[in-house]
């Protein structure tokens, strides 16, 4: 089994040595796969603490307790609690998006069908459940009690999708449109009302969305973003051409 891409370099070096290898000569479970183990227990483990108790109140202890893991093993696959904090959301992030992706390589569609994948995807992070729930559950806590690691990780971790999405739209709005980071923007902004938190103001979305809600509102919110960029693209081509020296008043 693949190590999570979490885990610390120096110790993917320590595992391809040869006398690592296996450590019980009568198991078929290699020292690999025992790594793999624990670090995903660490990870499975943190996912619920942090989500549940946010970074600040969360401790190691707890975290290794539920894990059954060493507390030298934090040290040993991710440094610290910062460290595994940041190893969380990305491990959190990934499970999310593989239970619902933004992109499906080799699948012809439109670029319509293209934009509503994007957006069914950020809906399901935003407001599904399994995976999903994990995610938001980090991101109620870090709202509640910010810690500025996610900044930090935040555009690394996000870059992949948005650079699917923002693509998505401008194969509907036009290559290299100026209003395209404001576009992007605006179908974000409208995924993000399902978020916990943001879902007690609104009464178009239950507390628990059902799987043929979740979709039904992502069709939605394309629907409204195509006939938004249509009128986008319209408004730009009626615009007035600036004058040379400077723009329109």
């Amino acid at each position: 089994m693949k190590l999570p891409r979490y885990a610390k370099h120096r110790h993917r070096k320590h595992l391809r040595r040869k006398d690592h290898r296996r450590k019980d000569p009568g198991s078929d479970v290699t020292s690999t796969d025992k790594a793999d183990q624990t670090s995903r227990r660490l990870l499975n483990a943190a996912v619920e603490i942090f989500g549940s108790r946010g970074y600040h109140a969360a401790t190691i202890a707890a975290i290794c307790k539920s894990a059954d893991a060493n507390i030298a093993a934090v040290s040993y696959y991710f440094d610290d609690k910062a460290g595994l904090y940041a190893a969380t959301w990305e491990y959190a992030y990934d499970q999310a998006v593989a239970a619902m992706p933004y992109d499906e390589p080799g699948v012809d569609e439109s670029p319509e069908e293209r934009l509503f994948r994007n957006v069914r995807s950020l809906v399901y992070r935003m407001g599904g459940d399994g995976p999903a729930i994990d995610l938001q559950n980090l991101l109620t806590q870090e709202r509640m009690s910010p810690t500025g690691l996610v900044r930090e990780l935040g555009p690394s971790l996000f870059q992949s999708a948005m650079r699917h999405l923002r693509e998505a739209v401008q194969a509907i709005l036009g290559a290299d449109h100026e209003a395209t980071d404001l576009c992007v923007f605006s179908v974000v902004s409208q995924c993000r009302a399902l978020l916990p938190a943001n879902r007690r103001f609104s009464g178009a979305v239950p507390a628990r969305p059902s799987k043929a809600k979740l979709d039904a509102i992502a069709r939605h919110i394309t629907t409204f973003s195509i006939g938004g960029f249509e009128a986008t693209r319209t408004n730009a081509a009626r615009a007035p051409a600036c004058p040379a020296g400077g723009a329109t008043p």
